[in-house]
């Protein structure tokens, strides 16, 4: 039998006659051990072991103290039964009916597993479940359970024959505690059949007798009826007879009131508040920021919104200061559909101070504080369709406006007397609004699995087509390709390829911002912020070449890691990831960013890319974020060595 000793899994052997137990062997090398079935000459078990959520067969031989593993795939691969011979496995699997690439899952169906060459054959394609297989004591049939005809009953079939015979007629059907559960078995000599029906409050063990192993005569059951004669009237014998018992009378039952299901958003969380105060010689300022997430019981409708303040209190408090988006999600038909609006700063800027004298000789200091703002306002609607477990199409339309200015504080005093002379703020316009309407068409499909820190299994990838029009006309295209093998257990190969790039006449407006591949996320170790000035060639159509090499309006990034948890080098098969969820990355990141008029290198152009490579650190911090620590090596800023970083954001 299955058992657990000292936290894991082991065989059990009992001796049936005494009740006392002769051997117990732990299996270290899966996670969970179900259905052991003995070999017809006492000297193998064949068992189903579950190992990374993973389930396959596999063998132990009690002489050699050996484990062999038989199959070793996604599909999962249950009950096994031996062959009278002991040369054959009949098992239930479902690798015949799932597509594990889009992760539709089939029923199970009954196959056979030759155990010397490992060669797995499908016995019946019909319809419906195919459980619990059974072999006659000829080794001519199998027995099973199967509700191709919509109820659960016993059928025999020969190993390549063209169809099965049913075996019995029960309405009420065969079953275990589970859909899965084994309701069947048969006598490896005597050929009696046993199968398990639930009846009365209980299960009740019917048998039919043939001898040789003969195919039995078909029995029709009703199990409420037949016997056994002494079938017990419990009290849900009673409530069954009794079907209104407990009820109030009909006269009651209709003064009670019905009401239909109202979709009543309630507060289900809170993002942490957050306030800040400082004061400077311009005049004091506040930020702060705060989200808040509503939603029914069912989650069928969800509302979520969020406000962000960063103002300077004075004349140049503006409604342009606040961040604020808010967002509806209906998920009430497989048709779901969202709408987001709001508003978004993006804001730079700088300082300028300088000393002069005025007519009357007073020296003065001038001091110019310039803010530079970026305010877009948008609405959105995205409506999405599941084609299966693991495809969907996405549209989305919506329309936006993009604003600028700046905003200048000037403060003049004197040197001498220390006298504000100017204290002033002007707000001016840098250029006329953008007025645009979007739309996009999105094909996603997305089997991947992620694990502590980032995907291990699987792959996921996103086609899509922005077109936009108005002010500015260009196209955005999107091909985002992921994959993610595991070789070995708990080491995965993950690659991505991406390109996305502005199309048509508006692409390289100045007016909207460039994209950039030197984020952590793309390309590590080139992030623009901290370029510095000594790492820069100024040439003729350049101030910054290296900074040049990183912004586009198209670009191209390719990525390939190799992660594993962070004992598992070590030998570590439990608690491989630690106490707080590790995950090591060898990685190597590369990529291109270039315009319209220009090619990339690797296209014939004078456009050079950019590449990277290191090492990661992942930790998940209990499930808040996720958190990466890099060392990188960027090919293109020689002088700079290795090159730390740290972001908040899980593996892509």
């Amino acid at each position: 039998m299955a058992t657990v000793a000292g936290g894991r899994p082991a065989l059990a052997i009992y001796d049936a006659l005494e009740g006392s137990l002769e051997r117990e062997i732990e299996i270290r090398d899966v996670d969970e051990i179900l259905a052991p079935a003995w070999a017809p000459d006492d000297s193998t078990i064949a068992f189903s072991g579950q190992r990374g959520g993973l389930t396959d067969l596999y063998l132990y031989d009690l002489k050699q103290n050996q484990l062999r593993r038989l199959t070793n795939d996604a599909f999962a691969d249950l009950q096994p039964s031996w062959s009278p011979d002991g040369r054959r496995l009949a098992f239930s699997t479902d690798r015949f009916t799932t597509d594990t690439a889009k992760l539709s899952f089939g029923p199970y169906q009954i196959a056979v597993l030759d155990v010397a060459s490992g060669s797995v054959e499908r016995v019946l394609n019909t319809r419906g479940k195919q459980i619990n297989p059974q072999w006659a004591p000829d080794g001519r049939s199998i027995y099973f359970v199967s509700d191709r005809d919509g109820v659960s009953n016993v059928y025999r079939v020969s190993p390549g024959g063209a169809d099965a015979a049913q075996v019995t007629t029960i309405g009420t059907g065969v079953s275990g505690i589970t859909g899965l559960s084994p309701a069947l078995a048969v006598a490896s000599h005597a050929g009696t059949v046993a199968f398990a029906v639930y009846q009365g409050g209980t299960y009740s063990i019917y048998t039919l007798t043939e001898s040789g192993g003969t195919p039995p005569r078909q029995l029709t059951v009703d199990a409420a009826t037949l016997p056994p004669l002494q079938r017990r009237t419990d009290e849900v014998t009673a409530l069954l007879d009794n079907p209104v018992r407990g009820l109030p009378p009909e006269s009651e039952a209709a003064a009670y009131p019905v009401e239909p299901y109202k979709s009543t958003l309630k507060l289900q969380g809170v993002i942490q508040p957050s306030v800040g105060v400082g004061v400077s010689r311009f005049g004091s300022s506040i930020g702060g920021g705060v989200a808040l997430a509503f939603s029914d019981v069912l989650q069928n409708h969800s509302l979520f919104a969020a406000v962000q303040v960063n103002s300077t209190f004075g004349n140049s408090t503006s409604v342009k200061d606040v961040g604020a988006q808010v967002g509806y999600f209906n998920a009430s038909k497989r048709w779901n559909w969202w709408i987001v609006g709001g508003q978004v700063p993006y804001q730079s800027g700088g300082y300028q101070s300088g000393v002069g004298q005025l007519p009357n000789g007073d020296v003065v200091q001038t001091d110019r504080l310039f803010v530079y703002r970026q305010t877009e306002r948008s609405i959105t609607g995205v409506t999405s369709y599941p084609l299966s477990r693991a495809q969907r199409v996405e549209f989305s339309g919506g329309v936006s406006s993009i604003s600028f200015d700046q905003v200048i504080t000037t403060q003049t005093f004197s040197l001498v007397t220390g006298r504000v002379l100017e204290d002033s703020s002007e707000t001016t316009s840098l250029g006329p609004t953008l007025n645009l309407g979007n739309a996009s068409a999105a094909y996603v499909f997305d089997t991947s699995v992620f694990g502590a820190t980032s995907p291990v299994q699987g792959q996921r990838y996103r086609f899509e087509v922005a077109p936009t029009l108005g002010t500015l006309k260009f196209t955005g295209v999107l091909a985002d390709y992921r994959r993610y093998f595991m070789p070995a257990p708990f080491y995965t190969i993950a690659v991505r390829a991406m390109h996305f790039g502005r199309y048509g006449t508006g692409a390289l407006d100045s007016r909207i911002l460039p994209l950039d591949i030197g984020y952590p996320w793309l390309v590590r170790g080139y992030d623009i912020g901290n370029i510095t000035s000594d790492e820069c060639r100024v040439t003729a159509t350049s101030g910054c070449e290296l900074i040049d090499q990183l912004i586009g309006s198209r670009m191209l990034v390719g990525n390939i890691e190799l992660r594993f948890p962070l004992l598992r080098p070590f030998g570590a098969d439990h608690n491989m990831y630690g106490p707080l969820p590790m995950e090591v990355a060898l990685f190597a990141d590369g990529g291109s960013a270039w315009t319209g008029d220009q090619k990339p290198s690797f296209l014939g152009g004078s456009r050079d890319g950019v590449a990277s490579a290191g090492v990661a650190l992942r930790v998940n911090l209990y499930g808040f974020a996720v958190g990466e620590f890099d060392f990188s090596r960027a090919f293109q800023r020689p002088t700079k060595g290795w090159i730390f970083g740290f972001n908040l954001m899980p593996g892509w």
